[in-house]
């Protein structure tokens, strides 16, 4: 897992000072926390390649990235779960290390674009081809791995795994996008109809399951090499012949074998992995299948959030966790990881990204986590995201409800709109919700398939975007069995309906039935029938207290911030007590936003390579 970035220029004398190899070193310098093992830098005519790397698979310097072989050279950030069943179906006379990035440069060669749909994993990665004068960046299927973009005013492009680099070229302009904010303020991150859009104007992201090639021409042509299945595209949908309880059970065991499979897969790497384990039913599973390789001597590592008072909260995370824990043991270790109810600016300064406004007053939380787990040495974390969006984990919530009928939809970006927004943000919403609707009405005919489908395309990426960016601040691969390529393709192409029990009526029924089915023989009985619960958040009135206090210390600067002024309303100092912890939240996350985005970068500090010293 890595860092990635790279400019590419149009055919040009070259001016004396190497001044694209200096660019892209700062790119590179600027995510020095995604891959603190190794750097590398590689030119190539009008093409400059840089690299960071967080050795994960073959620790020697064999995974030294930018990478060539023959006429291809790759940047690649990712990791390739079938690169075992890719190397035996390559050609034999290839040499192939134990780096994936060796086996992605070999399918490209054999296979050419068609490689994309060989590939099970996630990446993110751009290839050279010299014979070719060509560039090709590609972004796995569901966005697990970031790739954002900037066309300089005098053509070619500069891309990066962080917006973060791409900040540091001297003449990108440091705008807000102001169609994206509106967008987010108005309906949420993750419900964002428009994958390439950014909360910095000349910036865009590739979308998820798209490549963009640039030949010598240099005019740059994308297109998507996959789009999610459905269950009405002639796939099979598992019912298969016998009474319902037969084909549930079928369906359950095609679903565990999936999970396992995945599971299993994503343990793979020269460094131990842990668990996120809230003590719910999706990370408990990830707990029990990761626990069958470790063993008392070297136990399998999970973390969990602990507000104060959780120990003694018999329904807590905390004590559904220690439960799975004790079963498990001594086979696993289960490290608590206290936090505070309350917030300070640099718990909002440490989960900036420039990509989208900060809005969630849990990830501080959730960055907190993967800090933990690098303090105790691991560098790879499996994370039980995405059940809720594929299975109809979202079932019992209220919000839900407005997918499952048409004429509600418009109530579901209503109802995560933020407070206190101006005229200017709100004049917007019409077109905002227009096209989500459109996109919304885009999706397959059956509610609960439309759905899933929604969520798939906008809050799986979203979701994707903030665990890449939490985890990798910590220099933490986060891994997600449950959004595996074929696990994904399993569940859109059987009919949602088969992870629901219970009454068809969402206040009747609970999802993940298929997922508790599967596992309910080897997790504890409370955590297979626990009610959905979404990740804590810190008690409501410290919360609050303390953003509350932090906006009255400057309000004073966010009143002068004119960004702050164009999408808020802000309260006199008196009044902050009156506005809900979220809404705090987002005011104050969006004054440091816009202040790292205004302010010039400073110089990146350099950091020694393991066994290097820095004079």
């Amino acid at each position: 897992m890595c860092g990635i970035a790279g400019l590419l220029r149009p055919p040009r004398p070259t001016p004396a000072g190497d001044p694209d190899r200096v660019l892209v070193t700062a790119m590179a310098a600027a995510m020095v926390h995604r891959g603190p093992h190794d750097q590398g830098i590689w030119q190539d005519g009008p093409l400059t390649l840089g690299h960071r790397r967080l050795a994960i698979c073959d620790l020697s310097p064999g995974g030294h990235q930018p990478m060539t072989y023959r006429h291809l050279t790759i940047t690649y950030n990712g990791e390739l779960y079938n690169q075992a069943a890719l190397r035996a179906r390559l050609s034999p006379t290839v040499p192939l290390t134990s780096c994936d990035t060796q086996v992605v440069l070999a399918a490209w060669l054999q296979w050419g674009p068609a490689a994309l749909e060989q590939m099970e994993g996630m990446f993110a990665f751009a290839l050279w081809d010299v014979h070719q004068q060509r560039l090709t960046l590609a972004r796995d299927r569901l966005g697990h791995k970031p790739l954002y973009l900037y066309s300089p005013a005098g053509g070619g492009i500069a891309f990066a795994s962080e917006v973060d680099a791409l900040l540091t070229l001297p003449d990108l302009p440091r705008r807000p996008h102001l169609p994206a904010l509106h967008a987010q303020l108005l309906a949420s991150p993750a419900l964002a109809a428009d994958p390439q859009a950014t909360a910095v104007e000349a910036v865009t992201a590739l979308p998820p399951g798209s490549l963009l090639s640039i030949g010598p021409d240099g005019r740059p042509a994308r297109r998507t090499y996959w789009r999610p299945p459905t269950p009405h595209s002639g796939h099979d949908t598992g019912s298969g012949a016998g009474p319902p309880s037969t084909r549930r059970g079928r369906a359950a065991g095609g679903l565990g074998s999936h999970v396992i499979r995945a599971t299993t897969a994503m343990l793979m790497g020269d460094v131990p992995a842990g668990v996120l384990l809230s003590g719910g039913l999706d990370s408990s599973v990830l707990t029990v299948i990761a626990a069958r390789r470790a063993s008392p001597a070297a136990p399998l590592h999970t973390f969990t959030l602990a507000y104060p008072g959780d120990a003694a909260r018999p329904g807590s995370d905390l004590a559904h966790a220690r439960a799975v824990a004790e079963q498990l043991a001594p086979r696993v270790a289960l490290h608590q990881v206290p936090r505070t109810d309350t917030l300070a600016l640099d718990d909002i300064d440490a989960v900036l990204d420039p990509a989208v406004l900060p809005d969630d007053p849990r990830h501080p939380a959730i960055l907190a986590t993967y800090q933990a787990a690098a303090g105790h040495g691991l560098r790879i974390v499996l994370n039980g995201q995405g059940t809720d969006e594929l299975m109809s984990g979202y079932l019992t919530r209220p919000w839900f409800r407005h997918l499952l009928h048409p004429d509600a939809f418009a109530g579901l970006p209503a109802s995560r709109q933020a407070r206190a927004l101006t005229p200017d943000v709100l004049a917007d919403r019409g077109g905002v919700h227009a096209r989500l609707l459109q996109l919304y009405q885009s999706m397959p005919a059956t509610p609960l398939e439309r759905a899933q489908h929604l969520l798939t395309a906008t809050q799986i990426p979203h979701i994707l975007r903030f665990e890449d960016r939490l985890a990798m601040r910590a220099g933490i691969e986060a891994r997600f069995p449950y959004l595996d390529d074929r696990l994904v393709g399993w569940c859109l192409r059987h009919p949602q309906s088969i992870h629901i029990a219970g009454h068809s009526a969402p206040g009747g029924a609970q999802g993940k039935a298929l997922l508790r089915r599967a596992f309910s023989p080897l997790l504890p009985a409370p955590v297979i029938t626990r009610p959905k619960q979404v990740l804590p958040h810190p008690a409501a009135r410290p919360l609050q207290q303390s953003l509350a206090a932090l906006a009255r210390d400057h309000h004073r600067d966010l009143a002068a911030d004119p960004l702050i002024g164009h999408l808020f309303t802000l309260p006199n100092p008196s009044e902050l007590d009156r506005l809900p912890a979220s809404t705090l939240f987002q005011i104050l996350g969006t004054w440091r936003w816009h202040l790292h985005l205004t302010r010039p970068p400073a110089p990146p500090r350099p950091r020694p390579l393991p066994g290097q010293a820095i004079n």
